[in-house]
């Protein structure tokens, strides 16, 4: 276990890990036919006018349009309105405890010695001297290491509102929700937004049933086309 620890921190400091994320989607029991949508901030104190928010819009955008959802220009004849939440929430610490072996002489070198011995004649007679021998090396102890990896929950998440519904009754029916969580070592929610969003897109509007685990790699290609605005070229 402490091995498979340290072999994740050393990943994560070579930029090799994989962006993990957690994905969950619930649809509700309407036949939802209707694809035309507005996108509206379900962030308190977070305006449209927000350049940040603006931006991942424009990703969430190109992800709808993938999976045939139309964006309406006037609200009013918009099937549906689109809330998108995203942020980073807890931090947390872990320690990853491992050992490595420390390296000295184990034998070799020079030493003294000193024997008696006795003759059939029962004389004794009295031998010291100095014997060589070439020093052996190996493992002789290890030595305990702490590291400390801090890592973040970064999260979007959209709720889909019948606005049809809403406009005849005033009640508010979620056609569906869908969310993408991921822990890691970044909190730059930029950069890992459209992974999320990746992540996410291929469950809008449906019923995942239960959480799924999605795993993309840093360069991956449709997180390339999000980005370009490509998505639909092959």
């Amino acid at each position: 276990m402490i091995k498979k620890a340290w072999i994740i921190v050393l990943l994560i400091n070579l930029g090799c890990a994989p962006y993990v994320v957690s994905v969950n989607s619930i649809a509700g029991p309407k036949d939802n036919t209707a694809h035309r949508y507005v996108l509206r901030s379900g962030i308190e104190g977070i305006a449209e006018t927000d350049l940040q928010f603006q931006e991942f819009c424009r990703y969430i955008e190109r992800a709808l349009t993938e999976k045939g959802y139309v964006k309406s220009d006037n609200p009013e004849d918009a099937d549906m309105v689109i809330f998108l939440r995203y942020g980073i929430g807890d931090k947390e610490v872990l320690p990853y405890i491992y050992s490595t072996p420390v390296y000295g002489k184990i034998s070799g070198g020079m030493a003294n010695f000193d024997a008696s011995t006795r003759d059939s004649f029962g004389n004794y007679s009295h031998t010291t001297g100095t014997i060589s021998s070439p020093d052996q090396y190996g493992v002789v102890g290890s030595k305990i290491h702490t590291e400390y990896h801090t890592t973040y929950l970064r999260y979007l998440r959209l709720d889909a509102i019948d606005y049809i519904e809403y406009k005849k009754n005033q009640k508010i029916n979620v056609l569906w929700q869908t969310e993408a969580v991921s822990r890691g070592a970044s909190d730059d929610l930029q950069e890992v937004f459209p992974y999320l969003v990746i992540a996410a897109m291929p469950y809008f509007g449906k019923n995942t049933e239960k959480q799924l685990r999605v795993s993309l790699m840093k360069t991956d290609e449709q997180v390339k086309k999000l980005k370009l605005g490509a998505l639909s070229q092959k």
